[in-house]
């Protein structure tokens, strides 16, 4: 509803109803809730020779929310108006949240974070919402943290919706760190690539200025590209996928292999270090990324190609393998053609694009 008179000015709750599809039952109960929040006024009209409510938004100050749903931290960001980051938060999820619960987490999130100082007179105009793994339909466990299961997209978008009486959208992490990183490149209308090296191998495709999701939101399934035909089994159920191989869990496995386990942190400081195995693993894992890249990159010719994720520390041991791959194996004037980097924006990257496209839904940012 808040969409509808932001998009199409004051109307009378009879034309509320017939643009949202409400009962008139249900738009005024909305309309008063939105009344008492001081978000709208409604007035008294003559609309087709009868009385009517006409219902008109109040000069608010206006924020979009977004959130970064992971297995163990939600990050969140208000955007003010112009894009700048007006509050933020990383709040630990200690205990498991199954289906529809998430809706509830991430309202009590936005919650406190509007109650903070610095979001003090502000209103929630619209929210987003990253998902680090989407699946049109059914329910999806979290990759790093199997206890978590997220509720189909469409369930959430619509509960938090409702909920929070404002436009939300639901997308990858990926595609919304690819967002934020185009809106920040001068002149953000050429293709960027955003690669995701986390649990799994993700890709954020962003295309004239637009994150690219596929028509159901899956777009960007990059670790699920066959590189082996007789690899390690995949999660997906096929053999060889980019994930068995480059993921963060399938690295530090064949690093375990014949030594103890290590954390992350501790592969990092040892491939940094010299140590052999670690190198190879390290420069094996980039250089199936570069394969996979390429195809994706031979077919949206990309202008910019971004590496995130926890294994950005490495440094060139991951960039320089990864470029070399490209080059070699996209066509010429493709991968040669793009500039490759590391990301360098901070923890809530996929939290403020979410919030970025959230703010596409409201027309004073």
């Amino acid at each position: 509803m808040v969409e509808s008179l932001l998009s199409a000015g004051p109307a009378t709750q009879a034309m509320l109803a017939r643009s949202t599809g409400l009962s008139a039952a249900t738009v005024s109960n909305v309309v008063s809730r939105l009344r008492r929040e001081g978000r709208v006024r409604t007035d008294f009209t003559v609309s087709t020779g009868r009385r009517a409510v006409l219902v008109q938004l109040q000069a608010v100050k206006f924020v979009a929310a977004g959130i970064e749903v992971s297995g163990d931290r939600m990050h969140a960001v208000l955007l003010r108006p112009g894009g700048d980051v007006l509050a933020g938060s990383s709040t630990p999820v200690s205990d498991p949240v199954t289906g529809a619960d998430w809706s509830a987490v991430i309202s009590g999130v936005l919650t406190l974070l509007l109650g903070r100082p610095e979001a003090e007179g502000s209103t929630l105009g619209a929210a987003g919402v990253a998902l680090p793994a989407l699946t049109g339909s059914g329910r999806e466990q979290l990759p790093d943290c199997p206890d978590f299961l997220l509720p189909p997209e469409e369930d959430l978008q619509a509960v938090l919706g409702m909920g929070l009486g404002v436009p939300v959208t639901v997308a990858s992490t990926a595609a919304m760190s690819a967002f934020a990183h185009a809106s920040r490149l001068e002149g953000n209308s050429a293709a960027l690539l955003f690669l995701n090296v986390g649990a799994e191998v993700t890709a954020g495709i962003v295309i004239g200025g637009q994150p690219y999701t596929g028509h159901a939101g899956l777009a960007g399934q990059l670790g699920h590209i066959r590189i082996n035909d007789h690899g390690f089994p995949c999660r997906c159920g096929n053999r060889g996928c980019l994930n068995t191989v480059c993921s963060v869990p399938a690295m530090l496995a064949a690093y375990a292999a014949g030594r103890a386990p290590v954390t992350l942190q501790e592969f990092v400081v040892r491939a940094i270090a010299g140590d052999p195995a670690a190198q190879r693993i390290a420069e094996g894992a980039a250089e199936a990324l570069g394969l996979a890249a390429a195809a994706a990159a031979n077919i949206i010719n990309p202008r910019h190609i971004i590496l995130g994720g926890p294994l950005r520390p490495l440094g060139a041991l991951l960039l320089d393998p990864f470029r070399r791959t490209l080059i070699r194996e996209a066509r010429p004037g493709i991968g040669d053609g793009a500039e490759v980097s590391l990301s360098t924006l901070g923890a809530d990257v996929a939290a403020a694009g979410a919030a970025l496209s959230a703010a596409r839904h409201i027309t004073t940012l």
